[in-house]
């Protein structure tokens, strides 16, 4: 059991009673005012005012509150990187900084890169072209000519069946190591609890990966004990 004196107690309440001020002070701005509250004033949650709405458009949360996160998983199915975007920043923001700065950690060996639609731009799609060989990036919209054939050819298909892979990761970080809720505090805490659990998933991944290993070679012993 935790005690606490009161001096202690009284200081757990005054974040949640200014907030609340706060919060008490936009409603009646809003709706007593008939005032448009800009989006960077409205706080969605009193316990981690940091909380993002996040308009995602997809069935069945298109609406869902936290924080943007960008995963990057390489071909043999490790994360290599994983970011919480800043307030604001949306998916076709990043994707040139993002290969420039990963291509110049791995010396250049990056040969083919997979993205989402939300990372499209024509200008996406010409820079990424510049640092990566082979680029898989579908157009949102309308397709024209030129498009349907460079999305149609056999590059591109097998560069969109690998990318299968990092959703597949995406759903075994959030049910199999932790990251469906984040228990810890803060934007810190948010943060830190993205690391451990791509720290997870790599360590599991790791961990296949010896197993298959040793699978493979027990396979090849009893085939040379049988001859």
């Amino acid at each position: 059991m935790v005690h606490f004196s009161i001096p202690e107690i009284g200081t757990l309440f005054i974040p949640i009673d200014s907030a609340t001020e706060y919060m008490t002070d936009l409603a009646a701005r809003r709706i007593l005012e008939g005032q448009t509250i800009p989006h960077a004033e409205k706080v969605f949650s009193l316990f981690e005012p940091d909380t993002e709405l996040i308009n995602r458009g997809k069935l069945p949360y298109p609406i869902e509150f936290g924080h943007r996160v960008l995963i990057v998983e390489d071909s043999a199915g490790f994360i290599v990187k994983a970011q919480v975007m800043e307030p604001g920043q949306t998916d076709e923001k990043t994707p040139v900084l993002l290969m420039t700065e990963l291509q110049n950690r791995f010396h250049g060996k990056i040969k083919a890169a997979s993205f989402d639609k939300g990372f499209w731009s024509p200008a996406n799609l010409q820079e990424i072209s510049a640092i990566v060989p082979l680029v898989a990036l579908p157009k949102k919209g309308k397709r024209s000519g030129a498009d349907a054939a460079r999305e149609g050819s056999k590059e591109f298909g097998r560069l969109r069946k690998w990318h299968a892979g990092v959703e597949s990761a995406i759903h075994a970080l959030q049910a199999g190591n932790g990251l469906g809720v984040c228990r810890d505090k803060g934007i810190d805490g948010y943060q830190r609890y993205l690391a451990l659990g791509v720290l997870g998933r790599n360590l599991q991944r790791l961990g296949a990966i010896f197993l298959e290993k040793e699978r493979k070679r027990r396979r090849e012993q009893m085939l040379m004990m049988a001859a």
